[in-house]
C-alpha cells in the first residue's frame, strides 16, 4: 500500500512539475467560469448600486462625487466609468471587470509563490483562490475588491522580485501597482508596512534594499493626495461601522478560509480550522526551509489586519472585506504549510478536503438568496402601486440602488412619485446620525393629502422606528 501510494504521489508530482503552465491555465479558466457563472443573477445590494449611480456621471461629476462623498475607490470608478460606455449598466456588465481582475489573480497568487522559492506552494495556492467562496463572492460584487486584490498580489510579486533582481522594470512595476492599490482602496496602503518590515528579511544587497526602499517612499508619496483627502475631508461616511471585537476577528478567519457570509457552523468551521492548522504548521515546526519567505506572508497577513485593530480604538474602520487584501497571503501561507507535511498522503487528503469543502461553501453561495433584493422590491412596488401614491425614503442613500431598478422598469413614469428624501440637502456632520424628527414632521403634516405612502428604509436602522409610528397614527 506504500509503495503504491508513493507511485500515485510520484506520478503526481511528475505531473505538477513538468505541466505546470498547463495547470495554472486549466485553474484560471475554471476561476474564470465560477466566477462568471450567474454573475447577473442576483440583484444589486445598497454598495452597488452607489457604484452604478455614481459610475454613470459624467467625467467630472463623478471626480467631484467621489472626492466629497465616496473618497475611496477612486481608480476603480474611472475604469468602470469606462468600461460601461462600452458595455452597458446591466448587473452582469457593472460586475464583468470584477470577475476578470479575480479570475486574473489566481495566476499571480502561483507568480508570488514562484518568486517566494516555492513553485508548489504557488500551485496550490491558485487551487485555493480558485474555489474559495469569498473570492468568488467579491469578484460577483460592483466594488473594488477584486481589483484591489489583484493589485495587492501583482505589487507583492515585483516587490519580491525587486529584492532580487535590480531593474528599472521591476521597480517601475513595483510603484506602479502598489500606488494603484492606494486608489483602488485606501487600505491598498497597509501592504506598504509589511513589506517594508519584510525587506530585512530577504536581505538583498545593500544596492537593492536602497532601490526598494526608494520606490516604497515613492509610493507611499504618490499615495498621499489620497490619504490626506480621506482625513480630511472625513463626514462620517464610515460612521456606520461597528466597534472591533473578537467575533468580528473571527468572521474575517471565516471569510478568508471562504465562507462567503462570515458565519460558523459545522463544515465552515471544519474548513477555517484546516486552514489555520496548514497555517500553523510552519511555525510550530520551525523549519528552516524558506524561513524569509513564510515569515513575509504572515507579515502581510498580520500587519494590515493588527494596524486596522489599533486604529480602530479611536475610529472603527474594522470590516471584513476591507481586510480582502490579505487573501491572497492567506491561502499561499496555507499552501505552504501543506507542502511541509511530511506525509504525503495525508497532504493530498487535506487538498482535496479543503477543496471539496470550499466547493460546499461555493454551492452555498450560489443558492443563497440576494444580500439585499432591491430588484424584487422595485418590481413589489410597482406592481402593487396605485395611482397618487407616493414613496418615502429614508436614509437617502438608499435612492441610489432604488432609482438604478426603477429606471430599468418597462413603465418607470408609472413608480410612485418620489416625495422626500431625508437629509438629502443637509451633509451630515462627522459623528452625527441623521435623526427622523424632520421627516416625521413631513409625513404628520405635508403628506396628510395623499392616500397611501410607501417607505423605504434601512432595516438595521433604528431610526426608522419612529417614522413607522408616526405613519401608523397619521396614514
Amino acid at each position: 500500500m506504500r509503495i503504491l501510494c508513493g507511485l500515485e504521489y510520484g506520478e503526481l508530482n511528475r505531473l505538477w512539475r513538468h505541466s505546470g503552465t498547463c495547470l495554472l491555465v486549466l485553474l484560471t479558466v475554471v476561476a474564470a467560469i465560477l466566477r462568471i457563472s450567474l454573475l447577473g443573477s442576483k440583484s444589486l445590494w445598497l454598495d452597488e448600486g452607489l457604484t452604478a449611480q455614481i459610475v454613470t456621471l459624467p467625467l467630472r461629476q463623478l471626480a467631484q462625487k467621489v472626492v466629497y462623498v465616496q473618497m475611496n475607490m477612486y481608480l476603480y470608478y474611472l475604469v468602470l466609468h469606462g468600461w460601461i460606455l462600452l458595455a452597458g449598466t446591466s448587473e452582469f456588465m457593472l460586475r464583468v471587470p470584477s470577475a476578470v481582475l479575480a479570475a486574473a489573480t489566481v495566476p499571480l497568487v502561483a507568480a508570488l509563490g514562484a518568486q517566494l522559492g516555492d513553485r508548489n506552494s504557488g500551485r496550490l495556492g491558485a487551487l485555493f483562490l480558485t474555489v474559495n467562496a469569498s473570492s468568488i463572492q467579491y469578484a460577483q460584487t460592483a466594488r473594488a475588491y477584486a481589483l484591489l486584490m489583484m493589485l495587492v498580489t501583482l505589487s507583492a510579486v515585483f516587490f519580491v522580485r525587486s529584492t532580487t533582481r535590480s531593474s528599472l522594470a521591476n521597480y517601475t512595476g513595483y510603484v506602479v501597482s502598489g500606488t494603484c492599490s492606494t486608489y483602488a482602496h485606501l487600505f491598498g496602503i497597509l501592504v506598504l508596512p509589511s513589506q517594508w518590515l519584510s525587506l530585512w528579511l530577504f536581505r538583498p544587497s545593500r544596492k537593492a534594499a536602497v532601490r526598494v526602499s526608494l520606490s516604497m517612499a515613492i509610493i507611499g508619496l504618490f499615495s498621499l493626495p489620497a490619504v490626506v483627502l480621506a482625513i480630511l475631508l472625513d463626514r462620517g461616511q464610515a460612521d456606520w461601522v461597528a466597534a472591533t471585537s473578537g467575533k468580528g476577528v473571527m468572521a474575517l478567519v471565516y471569510v478568508l478560509a471562504g465562507v462567503f457570509d462570515g458565519q460558523p457552523g459545522r463544515t465552515a468551521t471544519t474548513l477555517a480550522a484546516l486552514y489555520c492548522v496548514c497555517i500553523a504548521l510552519p511555525i510550530v515546526r520551525k523549519s528552516p526551509e524558506n524561513r524569509p519567505a513564510f515569515a513575509y506572508l504572515l507579515l502581510s497577513i498580520c500587519v494590515p489586519i493588527c494596524m486596522t485593530i489599533v486604529v480602530s480604538t479611536s475610529k472603527p474602520l474594522f470590516v471584513t472585506r476591507y481586510l480582502l487584501i490579505v487573501l491572497p497571503f492567506f491561502v499561499l501561507a496555507a499552501a505552504v504549510g501543506i507542502t511541509r507535511i511530511r506525509s504525503r498522503t495525508l497532504a493530498i487528503a487535506i487538498v482535496l478536503a479543503m477543496t471539496a469543502l470550499n466547493l460546499a461553501q461555493d454551492y452555498f453561495y450560489y443558492r443563497a438568496e440576494p444580500l439585499q433584493d432591491w430588484c424584487g422590491a422595485v418590481n413589489f412596488v410597482a406592481g402593487h402601486a396605485k395611482p397618487g401614491d407616493a414613496l418615502v425614503i429614508y436614509p437617502n442613500y438608499n435612492l441610489a440602488p432604488l432609482e438604478y431598478y426603477v429606471n430599468r422598469l418597462g413603465h418607470p413614469a408609472e413608480f410612485p412619485s418620489i416625495s422626500y428624501e431625508a437629509h438629502a440637502a443637509r451633509p451630515r456632520e462627522p459623528g452625527v446620525r441623521e435623526q427622523p424628527e424632520s421627516l416625521t414632521t413631513f409625513l404628520a403634516t405635508g403628506m396628510s393629502s395623499r392616500s397611501r405612502l410607501w417607505l423605504v428604509f434601512a432595516s438595521w436602522d433604528s431610526g426608522a422606528l419612529p417614522i413607522l409610528q408616526t405613519m401608523q397614527l397619521s396614514h
